[in-house]
């Protein structure tokens, strides 16, 4: 739950740092550069405000790792620790843009685990 919950967040923030570094461009563009100290510390502060939503990812990403883990344990069906690790992965690759699709392989793979989910579990002993 965590995860999804600092997942959300993530994206909330990403937005809410779009918006704000659309607006300080938008300015930019509208009344010219008049050497304005203002408008460097907008940019500065979105483009330094974006690692807060890389984080929030990057632990949401090891969250789910680290559940999809335990459900592999209980369930002994490995697509869910291979799909945990692929989202965490691309969590973490998202600086570079190759996280996205990462993330999709693994998202992709955890319906396949959910797919082979056995109908009844044996205990454990």
């Amino acid at each position: 739950m965590a995860a999804v919950i600092l997942d959300v967040l993530s994206g909330i923030s990403l937005v809410l740092i779009a918006i704000i570094f659309m607006v300080t461009i938008h300015q930019e563009a509208s009344f010219g550069w008049r050497g304005s100290y203002n408008n460097i510390f907008q940019l500065g502060f979105a483009s330094l405000a974006l690692i807060i939503p890389y984080l929030l990812g990057v632990i949401s990403g090891l969250l789910y790792r680290d559940a999809f883990q335990r459900v592999e344990e209980t369930t002994d069906v490995a697509n869910f620790k291979l799909a945990g690790n692929l989202i965490m992965w691309g969590k973490i690759l998202n600086i570079v843009l190759v996280g996205p699709f990462v993330e999709l392989i693994g998202r992709a793979l955890l319906v396949a685990a959910f797919l082979q989910l056995p109908d009844t579990l044996q205990p454990k002993e």
